[in-house]
């Protein structure tokens, strides 16, 4: 499958992207469910577990908690937002209304954004932003990018966009925009998608973890293919089990 453009596969094995998207959303929901109920339920202290923390108030870093954690965050968790940025590339290069496909992001970035807080910070925290406003910044750099500009204003443009995703503490901040820019600049080869990602997510300084480059051997086998239309339920989604999260643990604490 190497060398060979994501939208020339046209054969019946791999993964096609709603594959992919069923794949990054159970990645999110395991890293969103540890936040949300063992981080801001066991760990804050607002839920009692025994031998969490030590006599003197210390987080017993040896208790099975922080080990879950580690695996549901550190393993688990981290495929999900390269797969979102290489599926977000995929549905800029085919969509036939980029107009659209923006305002989509923005509209469901904005109803995200107090459930993203209440569900992952128990409050709302202004300069902390959900993962869709980076997908947006991240489309509109790629808009940049194709426009009939200068080559280095199009690279400040991309720079500009990548610089208001830290101002606005979206999640992933500016890595999350260059990564997307990395896998839109590589996507005429599946192997120099893989590869500069991979090297991406070690070296910018929201990933630089090992266990995100795990992401990009899905990424691989990835069929040009659509699969199920779940568009909508996606978007649908990522709000909903925010919510879900933050009522299952306002639940377990009054309770």
């Amino acid at each position: 499958m190497s060398d060979m453009k994501a939208s020339e596969v046209t054969g019946s094995r791999g993964l096609s992207g709603s594959t992919l998207k069923i794949m990054a959303a159970i990645s999110m929901l395991v890293d969103h469910t540890f936040v949300a109920v063992f981080e801001q339920g066991y760990i804050s202290g607002k839920l009692y577990m025994p031998g969490l923390f030590t006599p003197d108030g210390m987080l017993n870093y040896n208790h099975w908690i922080c080990g879950l954690g580690t695996f549901m965050r550190g393993v688990i968790g981290r495929m999900a937002f390269p797969i979102f940025c290489f599926l977000l590339v995929q549905g800029f290069t085919h969509t036939s209304d980029k107009r659209k496909y923006k305002w989509r992001l923005f509209v469901f970035a904005l109803l995200s954004e107090i459930p993203f807080n209440l569900a992952l910070m128990d409050t709302y925290r202004f300069g902390t932003s959900n993962v869709i406003f980076t997908l947006l910044l991240g489309f509109v750099a790629l808009e940049a990018i194709e426009a009939d500009w200068n080559l280095v204003v199009r690279g400040l443009a991309v720079a500009g966009f990548a610089a208001l995703a830290e101002v606005l503490g979206t999640d992933y901040g500016a890595s999350g925009v260059l990564l997307i820019t990395v896998l839109y600049l590589t996507r005429g080869s599946m192997a120099m998608t893989a590869l500069a990602g991979m090297l991406s997510v070690l070296v910018l300084p929201s990933f630089g973890q090992l266990t995100a480059t795990l992401a990009f051997i899905p990424i691989l086998f990835y069929n040009g293919k659509r699969g199920l239309n779940l568009k909508y339920i996606f978007y649908v989604f990522y709000p909903a089990h925010l919510l879900a999260l933050y009522l299952a643990r306002y639940v377990m604490v009054k309770g």
